[in-house]
């Protein structure tokens, strides 16, 4: 028996380790998008409250607008709104897109733990025989030297 432990499966683990390491930036990356979308769609409402702010401004203060320039403005806010719909959408798709990348990471964090937790296993199961062995050698070293000495007096007994 050598004295070296080796685990069997060890290029598993080392293959496992990297898919953890990868599932990890993914999650980042999923997560940097999120926050950034959610970044774009909180400028984007803010743009839409500020304008529709000062119209409401301007006819609190009995400023009317001509039809030309009314029509313009409802037609951007209205753009600005589907704008901010689609913001809203991409940053929903987003999120479940980095959901999706969390369950992946937790699933590929788990198969590595309960092979991390198999090669511990292992390695003390190797220990406890290998003491043994050593044990066992030493056991045998002391009943051949205790059986040579019984012989060396029985020799010089029978001389």
């Amino acid at each position: 028996m050598t004295d070296k432990f080796e685990y069997q499966l060890e290029s598993l683990l080392r293959k496992r380790r990297l898919e953890q390491d990868v599932a990890l930036a993914e999650e980042v990356a999923a997560r940097e998008v999120v926050d950034a979308r959610r970044q774009e769609a909180a400028l984007l409402e803010q743009t839409v409250d500020l304008t529709e702010q000062e119209l409401r401004e301007q006819c609190a203060q009995g400023r009317d607008l001509d039809s030309g320039r009314q029509a313009l403005l409802q037609t951007y806010l209205a753009h600005q709104r589907e704008q901010l719909k689609r913001k809203r959408s991409d940053v929903n798709q987003a999120a479940r897109a980095h959901e999706h990348t969390v369950q992946n990471l937790e699933f590929v964090r788990c198969g590595v733990k309960t092979l991390e937790k198999h090669k511990e296993g292992r390695h003390t199961q190797f220990s406890i025989e290998w003491q043994r062995t050593e044990q066992k050698n030493v056991d045998e070293l002391w009943l051949m030297r205790a059986h040579h000495d019984d012989r060396e007096i029985l020799y010089r007994l029978e001389e």
